[in-house]
This record gives structure tokens, C-alpha cells and sequence, in this order.
């Protein structure tokens, strides 16, 4: 298990840094993972910032969170301490502004393989995207929002920006490592579910998002595992089957290299083991 740690200001940045604890501190059951940042409000309040005016009201640009300056400056002194950094970002408004910070920290201080973070990165468009690829930042993706909020998508962005929300084959076509979550408790944790609706797209009314960014099922898969552990640097002990890496596995319901991503909602765990061990058995 990793601790995000959430900072609002620069300060208690400063603090924690004062004794010498950062990403990757701990053991491999509890360790400290990214800083965190929180730039924008939600997709579904909606109060996610965006670059163009909401649809449904002309008036408003949703909400920043914090100046784009306080952001710098703190993504720079993390940046330079050795912490990866994240941040909740959902409106492109956000997710330029935490692009650009990440751009100019490794700018000032270059640094291998950092696998900065978007949590949510769900409104992007072409810019961002290769942007996105060429910092080497991992986006963090809530398939399951376009079930439970798509539909206030297309009221309250429009289509174009609807259809480009949490945009996975996008995101795979551009060669991005995308890993996917569910934001548990703001929606369900069950993953299967979440890969569902990264291979079909749809919300409660029935609408299809943007059919062209569903993806296939052991590319969901990938996302929620391998990728995930990427994400926190944790690839060489976990998210494949591999002799050496730790015991942590389901078994389901229904062979993935056959089950069509219509159905997938369906399968579920029969047996699941920690570290070897059976813990669970339907």
C-alpha cells in the first residue's frame, strides 16, 4: 500500500522534507508514494476548470484551486527533492496548468524516469496529449466516471469535450502508459467493472461516449494491472504473473482472452490469494 500525501501548501512541504521522507519510504506493505496536488473541482459537480466556457453555462470556466504560480513552486521543490508528483486534475484547464509546472521543473532540475502523475486527467486534447507523452507523465483514469457522470458530460460540456473525456485509446494510440482507478469511494472499487466501461463506454441513460476510445479487454486489463504498478514504481514485484514477483492474483469467472467486452461487466472473482495464500473463495 502506498500514502499519497496531500499538500495544500508549500510549507508543510517543506516540513516533511525537513525529515528526510519521500517517495518510496517504507516497506513494501506501507510506503509513501507521490506529493499530491489538488488543481480543480469534479467533472460531475461540475466544477472542473476548463479552458473554454461550460456549455451549459457560458458564465463559467469551473473552478483552480490553487494559482498556477503556487503550483510552480511547489512542483518545482518536490520536483528537485526526488518526489514524484501528482495532482487531481480533470478540466484541460488543470491539466495544462500542472503539465506546464511539470515541464518547467524537469527543465530546471532534469531528472530519469520520474513518473509524474494526473489523477483523473480526464479532459485532454491533442496538445496535452503530446505533451503528456513527451514528459514521460502517467495519467491515472476513472473509466467508471462515464457511467456514473456521462451523461452530465454531454449537458454540460458538449459533445466534442465529452467525447474526449478519460480518453483511453487515445492515450494508448499516442504510446502513453495510462493506468487506470476507481476513485473508490466516489464510485464502486470493483475493477472489472472499471474495465468495462474502458471497452464500452457507457453511461446510465445508455449513451455511448465516443465509441472510437473504447478499448480492448486485455488492454483494460493492462491498465489495472501492469500500468498501476508502474504508476507507483512497483513493476518488478507486481502487476504480472512472474516467478519472484509477490503472490497477489484472482481467479475469474470467465478465460479474458475470450469473454466480449459486452459481457465483461459480468465476470466475477471466484478465488483470491495475498502473498500466496487463498483469502477469498466465492
Amino acid at each position: 500500500m502506498q500514502l499519497a500525501i496531500l499538500w495544500i501548501f508549500v510549507l508543510q512541504l517543506s516540513t516533511f522534507l525537513f525529515y528526510n521522507k519521500h517517495t518510496g519510504f517504507g516497506s513494501e506493505r506501507f510506503k509513501i508514494g507521490p506529493s499530491k496536488l489538488m488543481i480543480d473541482g469534479s467533472s460531475s459537480g461540475p466544477t472542473a476548470a476548463t479552458l473554454e466556457p461550460y456549455t451549459s453555462d457560458p458564465n463559467s470556466h469551473g473552478i483552480l484551486s490553487m494559482d498556477p504560480k503556487d503550483v510552480d513552486e511547489f512542483v518545482l521543490k518536490a520536483h528537485k527533492a526526488g518526489y514524484q508528483v501528482t495532482s487531481h486534475a480533470v478540466g484541460d484547464k488543470a491539466v495544462t496548468v500542472i503539465v506546464n509546472a511539470i515541464e518547467k521543473a524537469m527543465k530546471a532540475y532534469p531528472r530519469e524516469d520520474c513518473r509524474h502523475r494526473i489523477e483523473h486527467c480526464a479532459m485532454i486534447n491533442d496538445e496535452l496529449l503530446d505533451r503528456i507523452k513527451a514528459l514521460g507523465i502517467v495519467p491515472i483514469l476513472n473509466p467508471i466516471f462515464l457511467y456514473e457522470f456521462g451523461d452530465g458530460y454531454m449537458v454540460n460540456y458538449g459533445k466534442e469535450r465529452a467525447y474526449r473525456m478519460f480518453a483511453a485509446k487515445s492515450f494508448l494510440d499516442k504510446g502513453i502508459l495510462a493506468a487506470g482507478s476507481s476513485d473508490c469511494p466516489i464510485t464502486f472499487s470493483n475493477p472489472i467493472l472499471n474495465m468495462h466501461l474502458a471497452c464500452n463506454r457507457t453511461t446510465q441513460k445508455g449513451q455511448v461516449i465516443n465509441a472510437e476510445e473504447c478499448i480492448g479487454v486485455l488492454d483494460a486489463l493492462r491498465m489495472f494491472t501492469y500500468n498501476g504498478a508502474y504508476a507507483s514504481f512497483e513493476e518488478g514485484i507486481k502487476g504480472t504473473l512472474e516467478e519472484g514477483k509477490l503472490a497477489d492474483l484472482v481467479v475469474l469467472s470467465e478465460d479474458l482472452t475470450k469473454v466480449e467486452p459486452r459481457n465483461l461487466k459480468d465476470v466475477v472473482v471466484d478465488m483470491t490469494y495475498i502473498d500466496g495464500e487463498k483469502v477469498y473463495v466465492r
